[in-house]
């Protein structure tokens, strides 16, 4: 698995991006949280907002992007995981190379054998 700060937005970013948003919305607290995702950054521009800034990491394997952080201010805000991808250690590996600072030093690291 690969870690990489988004750098475009792509049809396959915008769609786990546009389920993310809908589940976050749906659950108890979530249009607060949302709320506080989104500061004052209009909804339609968020995502496109998100990546400019850098704030936004995703974690993909050879195929397709499996899920993303948002982390602003050293901070993270949120993370999200492909529901096809859940309990594999997506998660798990993304904030983990996150906390570990890798994805600061070069714009991709490789996520082979990280232990839990």
């Amino acid at each position: 698995m690969h870690v990489l700060r988004a750098n475009s937005v792509s049809d396959e970013l915008r769609d786990l991006w546009d389920h993310a948003i809908k589940r976050l919305k749906n659950h108890r607290g979530g249009p607060e949280l949302y709320t506080t995702i989104r500061r004052d950054v209009d909804e339609e521009s968020l995502l496109t907002y998100v990546v400019t800034s850098g704030a936004l990491w995703t974690i993909s394997d050879e195929k397709r992007v499996l899920g993303f952080a948002l982390v602003r201010d050293e901070v993270v805000e949120g993370v999200f995981v492909h529901h096809e991808q859940r309990r594999q250690r997506v998660a798990t590996t993304l904030l983990r190379a996150l906390v570990a600072g890798r994805t600061h030093r070069r714009t991709a690291w490789p996520c082979r054998g990280i232990e839990v």
